[in-house]
């Protein structure tokens, strides 16, 4: 143990005091989810390993959440924690996708970096999130790795190359996606700062989702693949590593083989050190919640239908016909709507709101469900645009079935 004692000793806290407020600040948690949060990212900082114990040492550990039960929001107090306790190089791998990749480079922004962290420098000036003044006084803030606009490629490497490691008076994060070419250009920074032997840092890798293409799964224990391999490669570039897996489903993590000579090696990414759970926050609302047994809101949250069986059945190949959608999916649709509009008329819409709608397994098929959905919602607007303000609605209008299902 050792967290505990240095955040009792007289050492600045910058970063997650500043994260922190953000969180009490904007009442995006209530302020004993933000207690747990602390206190559970405590335990973790310090499974994690004092950046500042010499010699060489490696930590490998896991940590499993519940399903978008906020381990987002877990591993950024880990990041902002880590980051006070002197981790000087963060690498934070997240999906495999663009898409997701940007995603939680914006997260990222607001919640450690406070700033845009934009290759457009008017963007980059911009303080965000635990950057605005009412979270953060001062004008430290760590070093971006990486950018909104994309990974960490080549020409983000030759332009990284100049900037030496040894330099950073504050800490600095690359948010990667979990992409051969990526962890090569990465390494090959690390390499550029020094070629031979180990760099004398601590490194500490974020793995989200780190069931997914992380893990060696070649038959065969000597061969790697490189996505694994890439990732080992980092972590031995350093003198003192600590790697961190966040998921909800740990099972191939858990089921590497320890007894491999790469695990025995503390060279594979098997949680040899910890493995954490996290418990879900009181006002997560998850599975067991709905369709468990007793189930405290099966009764309010779940509907019984049986009007699709003849448009598409349970039992379906790919690529099968679908032309309408069952009248209860489009009433679902309106009360999305509905709900959604009572949203904005009490100042809430600005938050996020999704309607999911998943009916096969099949991508042939849910492309055509959703190019059926695109058509309804583009019918639904243009008749609310002409008959929403009209003294007397065609009698034809939707507007007549919203408030049919308002009132029911």
């Amino acid at each position: 143990p050792w967290w505990l004692e240095f955040k009792a000793g007289n050492n600045d806290l910058h970063y997650w005091n500043r994260f922190s407020s953000l969180l009490k600040s904007s009442g995006q948690l209530p302020l004993e989810i933000v207690a747990r949060l602390d206190s559970e990212t405590d335990d973790i900082v310090d499974l994690v390993g004092n950046p500042n114990k010499e010699g060489v040492w490696s930590r490998r550990g896991m940590v499993i959440g519940h399903v978008q039960s906020g381990k987002t929001q877990n591993y950024s107090a880990v990041i902002c924690k880590a980051a006070d306790a002197g981790y000087q190089i963060i690498v934070l791998l997240t999906g495999i996708t663009n898409s997701l990749r940007r995603q939680t480079q914006e997260r990222i922004n607001e919640a450690f970096i406070g700033k845009q962290a934009s290759g457009h420098q008017a963007l980059m000036n911009k303080r965000i999130g635990v950057g605005l003044p009412e979270n953060d006084q001062t004008k430290r803030f760590p070093n971006a790795g990486t950018y909104l606009e994309g990974d960490f490629s080549a020409s983000a490497l030759q332009a990284a190359t100049g900037f030496q490691l040894g330099n950073f008076k504050e800490p600095i994060i690359f948010v990667c996606k979990k992409n051969v070419h990526t962890l090569e250009n990465l390494l090959k920074y690390f390499l550029s700062y020094q070629e031979e032997g180990k760099i004398n840092n601590s490194v500490l890798l974020i793995d989200d989702e780190a069931d997914n293409a992380s893990i060696n799964t070649r038959k065969d224990s000597e061969e790697i693949t490189r996505t694994n391999s890439g990732i080992r490669n980092i972590l031995k570039k350093f003198t003192r590593s600590s790697y961190v897996g966040y998921t909800a489903t740990p099972f191939a993590n858990i089921f590497i083989d320890p007894d491999s000579d790469d695990s025995m090696a503390e060279d594979d990414l098997f949680p040899a050190n910890y493995i954490r759970t996290l418990e879900a926050p009181s006002n997560y609302m998850g599975a067991n919640k709905i369709f468990s047994p007793n189930a405290k809101f099966f009764e309010r949250m779940v509907v019984s239908i049986n009007d699709y069986e003849d448009i598409l059945p349970l039992k379906h190949k790919n690529g099968h016909p679908i032309d309408e959608l069952p009248p209860s999916l489009r009433v679902a649709i309106i009360h999305f709507i509905l709900a959604k509009t009572i949203r904005i008329c009490r100042n809430d819409g600005a938050k996020h709101c999704t309607m999911m709608v998943n009916v096969s397994r099949f991508n042939s098929v849910q492309n055509r469900v959703h190019g059926l959905i695109y058509e309804l919602v583009e019918e639904l607007k243009n008749d609310i645009r002409i008959n929403a303000l009209a003294t007397k609605p065609s009698s034809k209008s939707v507007i007549h079935e919203f408030r049919e299902e308002y009132s029911s």
